[in-house]
């Protein structure tokens, strides 16, 4: 026999609901709403970060980064050095990154 979907009281679907929101909705319902301030916080960070990366990207980090590292495997280390000192959110370099600006810096200094 196949499912029906249709209910022949169509009060139940509200009786239904009733009871899901009265069993889990109270984080939503409540007084103090904890888990979605926390929610709307953890989404709010989010969205700043994104939308910072997207700014870097739109500045061209990106680009500096890849280039700096050419720079770095040519031997280059000044041009390596001023081009991934210029970028503008160093917090988005990664370690690996991080560390060929290191090195560029420790080999300039040792030529």
């Amino acid at each position: 026999m196949p499912i029906s979907w249709v209910n022949a009281e169509p009060l139940d679907a509200f009786r239904h609901l009733k009871h899901d929101l009265l069993k889990f909705g109270d984080d939503f319902t409540g007084c103090d709403n904890f888990v979605l301030k926390k929610a709307i916080e953890a989404e709010k960070a989010r969205v700043a970060h994104e939308s910072k990366k997207l700014e870097a990207k739109y500045l061209g980090d990106d680009k500096k980064i890849t280039k700096g590292k050419q720079y770095f495997k040519l031997k280059k280390y000044k041009e390596c050095i001023e081009i991934l000192e210029s970028i503008q959110f160093p917090e988005f370099l990664s370690n690996s990154d991080r560390k060929i600006l290191e090195l560029a810096q420790k080999r300039l200094k040792d030529t």
